[in-house]
């Protein structure tokens, strides 16, 4: 009864290379042996068989880790709300800590984005805003947006970098002066990583902000950027009318 395999086959089938008959693989249960396939062939030709199906596979399971990668990276870029324009940008970027200031088309925000873009690879938090979009985002909780002001804020503070794009270039009211101020102090705080980009130096962004709004306020923005950023001046021509 030893000898016995319960369920094997009358003919063994023949490797389609070599002709060689398959030996049958056998698992032993409580006692009873019992056939659960064949075994593979171990000529040349059925080994060479096995490693590219094997490479196959692996390619396979490659490209849906980078596709899941990929999927996982857009996410975070999307929650990032990093412009579309920009998520390709791998230049070498600038610190990010950097108050990135010259004329229009020159590539500031390019250069923050790819800062930005890479500090999202490396699994960090980052928020894309202007000044336009954070009032935008505040206004919209009046009205039955997600969340409320104090959500909005804690978001900007909370994350790794973010980086404030072409302050400056609106001028901002008492409300969103304040609300400005209250994203600038809440990361000074936290000696969080901020990067701006600015068609201003920082001395003209005081008066800038300063326009329609509380002076006192603007200067202490503009003082608490001056400490947590470095200046990095970028000059040329404008890129998009070349």
């Amino acid at each position: 009864m030893e000898g016995i395999v319960e369920g094997l086959p009358g003919e063994a089938p023949t490797c389609p290379h070599c002709g060689s008959g398959l030996a049958p693989r056998v698992v032993t249960l409580s006692g009873r042996r019992i056939f659960v396939g064949w075994m593979a062939c171990t000529c040349a030709a059925a080994r060479a068989e096995e490693d590219a199906r094997d490479a196959a596979e692996r390619a396979d399971e490659a490209r849906r880790a980078a596709a899941e990668d990929a999927g996982r990276l857009s996410s975070a870029l999307d929650r990032a709300r990093i412009p579309q324009r920009y998520r390709d940008a791998s230049d070498a970027g600038v610190p990010a800590d950097a108050y990135v200031f010259g004329p229009v088309g020159v590539g500031k925000t390019h250069a923050a984005c790819a800062t930005a873009v890479a500090r999202v690879r490396a699994g960090g938090t980052v928020r894309f805003a202007t000044p336009l979009d954070v009032a935008a985002r505040v206004r919209s909780t009046y009205h039955g947006g997600a969340g409320d002001e104090d959500s909005v804020v804690s978001d900007l503070v909370g994350c790794d970098l973010l980086v404030l794009d072409d302050l400056g270039r609106e001028r901002e009211t008492a409300w969103s002066l304040a609300l400005l101020w209250r994203v600038v102090d809440g990361r000074y705080g936290r000696m969080a990583d901020t990067l701006v980009t600015s068609n201003y130096s920082r001395s003209e962004l005081a008066s800038r902000l300063a326009s329609e709004g509380d002076e006192v306020m603007a200067r202490a923005v503009v003082s608490r950027l001056a400490e947590m950023t470095v200046p990095v001046m970028m000059g040329g021509k404008d890129r998009r009318l070349t």
